[in-house]
C-alpha cells in the first residue's frame, strides 16, 4: 500500500496520511455469496470436507483476488451459531475458505459429527475484491 504523505510510516503515522494516493488504484467489489459444506461423519478420517461455490472470480493479468470469509460453524440442529471467523482447532472443529491456483474458491468444514445424527452444514460467506480500477 503506498500512502498520502510521502516518508511516512505506516506504524506511527497519522490516519490521514495513511489514505490512498492517486498512483494506487483503490480495491473493487467483485461479488459476494456463500457455499453450504457438509460435515464429516463421525467415521469420515478426512481432514476437512470442501465444496465448490459458484463465486466467479476471474481477474485480468497480473492482478489477484483478495476475499474475505465469515460464516457459521456446524453444529447440532438447534443449537446457536453465531457469525464468526474462520477458524481450526485441534479438536477438529471449524471452517474457512481458500482460492485455489485456478481461480476457484471452496468452502471448508473441519467439523466431524459426534454420532450418528448428522450435524448442521456450515455455512460460509465471502466476499470478493480485485486491485484493478
Amino acid at each position: 500500500m503506498r500512502i498520502a504523505a510521502a516518508g511516512q510510516n505506516a506504524d506511527g503515522a497519522d490516519v490521514f496520511d495513511l489514505l490512498f494516493n492517486g498512483d494506487k488504484e483503490p480495491l473493487r467489489f467483485a461479488g459476494a455469496g456463500y457455499v453450504e459444506v457438509p460435515s464429516l461423519t463421525n467415521y469420515n478420517w478426512s481432514p476437512a470436507w470442501a465444496e465448490k461455490s459458484t463465486a466467479s472470480i476471474a481477474v485480468p493479468a497480473g492482478t489477484y483476488p483478495i476475499f474475505m470469509v465469515a460464516g457459521k460453524e456446524s453444529v447440532p440442529s438447534g443449537s446457536s451459531r453465531l457469525l464468526r471467523t474462520p477458524y481450526h482447532n485441534s479438536n477438529g472443529y471449524g471452517f474457512g475458505a481458500i482460492i485455489t491456483s485456478a481461480y476457484e474458491l471452496w468452502g471448508l468444514n473441519f467439523v466431524h459429527d459426534a454420532g450418528a445424527a448428522r450435524y448442521l452444514n456450515a455455512v460460509i460467506n465471502y466476499a470478493i475484491l480485485k486491485n484493478y480500477g
